[in-house]
């Protein structure tokens, strides 16, 4: 479904609870709009401007925003599965248990964005910036096969088969300075490159987490700190 650009260029629009799925609205202007509830199934809103629009529980899944702008926008237990987010601009936007799982956030911006119990399974965050943000409860695990046993199992046993059989968060060459990520679900997170300076890992679990040689000192650290 495609839409003249003229009929969607209105800030505060109202279009909740609207069937919207499959429509193409690119580079619209669509400031405050309010979409709660509304259905965006494989919509394409690239580059639209959609800052302080309320999208809370809006279904977006498989939705492509790449590079939309979402400053301030209210995202709030929406349904974003398999998304596309790469480069977005989500400055201070409310992600309270929004769904992103293998949602593609890379190189997006998060910066004072507000994930508490946010879903980022097997998200892919490589290069977002996440400075400043609140990931506190959330869960960044990957999701193995539920009824394959060994191959879970196998997830322990060596880096390889963990990431080609059950691929995780990718946070490598994330941004987290300041964030807070208290009693995250970091188990099997890819955190490489990442700096991890001054961000709140309290009762964070990284089983299986990826690290590299320049964080052993940090985590060392941290280590003691508990002791």
């Amino acid at each position: 479904m495609c839409l003249p650009l003229a009929s969607v260029q209105q800030s505060h629009a109202q279009v909740r609870k609207l069937n919207l799925a499959g429509i193409t609205i690119q580079r619209s202007r669509l400031h405050g709009a309010d979409l709660t509830n509304a259905n965006l199934v494989g919509s394409d809103l690239s580059e639209a401007d959609l800052s302080e629009a309320k999208l809370s529980k809006a279904i977006l899944l498989g939705a492509k925003l790449t590079k939309t702008y979402l400053v301030g926008a209210d995202l709030s237990e929406a349904h974003l599965r398999g998304a596309n987010l790469c480069e977005a601009n989500l400055r201070g936007a409310k992600l309270t248990k929004v769904n992103l799982f293998k949602a593609n956030l890379r190189e997006a911006r998060l910066t004072r964005a507000n994930l508490r119990e946010a879903h980022l399974e097997a998200v892919d965050l490589r290069g977002a910036n996440l400075e400043k943000s609140n990931l506190s409860k959330h869960n960044l695990r990957s999701h193995p096969d539920p009824n394959n046993v060994a191959r879970n199992l196998a997830v322990l046993a060596t880096e390889k088969v963990y990431k080609d059989s059950f691929p995780g968060t990718n946070l490598e060459k994330a941004n987290l300075e300041d964030a807070n990520l208290e009693e995250a679900e970091l188990s099997g997170a890819d955190l490489r490159e990442t700096d991890l300076e001054g961000v709140n890992l309290e009762g964070v679990r990284l089983v299986t987490a990826a690290f590299d040689n320049s964080q052993s000192g940090y985590l060392a650290k941290l280590i003691d700190a508990d002791d």
